[in-house]
């Protein structure tokens, strides 16, 4: 059995911004895979942040980084203590790997909003992802695992027939520790 953290809005859960979820097919079907268990995080959530809520996107000056709101209200400090908090939450359960929403100021894993509110999306990662991977954790995102997948089961499965059958989820968390 794995323990993977996975970003709630994936999953099904109304807790972005905008008061939607964002449910990847992909990335539920893989959490119905054999010795799979799901943490769901939100870290905007868990930052006592309300739904819906301002979009925020990160911006830097002078060497900090900030999350701000479209109105311009600063809302850094919620947005790390639901980073923190998330982080204990994982570390407790000894998770494998998190798959991260993309794009978001909390969670992208390699691209997030260049803080202009303008839609433009640059290289760089979300506060709760940055947080987990210096903690040493394995950070994916909902596009990513669909390729992680798909190259370990050509990798581990002779015919697709056989996905199920080759399927080991402590090896598949290795797999993505080395390919994240």
């Amino acid at each position: 059995m794995i323990s993977v953290a996975i970003s709630a809005c994936l999953l099904g859960e109304a807790c972005r911004w905008d008061g939607a979820s964002k449910l990847t097919p992909g990335v539920a079907e893989f959490a119905r895979l054999p010795d799979v268990e799901v943490v769901a995080v939100c870290p905007e959530v868990a930052g006592g942040l309300s739904t819906p809520r301002d979009p925020s996107e990160l911006v830097r000056r002078d060497g900090e980084v900030f999350v701000v709101t479209r109105n311009g209200d600063d809302v850094t400090r919620a947005f790390m203590h639901g980073a923190l908090k998330c982080l204990e939450f994982v570390t407790e359960r000894e998770i494998a790997f998190a798959v991260l929403k993309e794009g978001s100021p909390s969670c992208g894993s390699t691209r997030i909003y260049d803080g202009s509110f303008s839609g433009k999306t640059i290289d760089d990662e979300g506060i709760c992802a940055h947080l987990f991977r210096r903690n040493g954790i394995a950070v994916t995102n909902e596009i990513k695992l669909q390729t992680l997948l798909t190259d370990y089961f050509a990798k581990t499965a002779g015919n697709p027939a056989d996905k199920i059958e080759c399927w080991d989820a402590k090896e598949f968390a290795l797999w993505v520790q080395k390919n994240a």
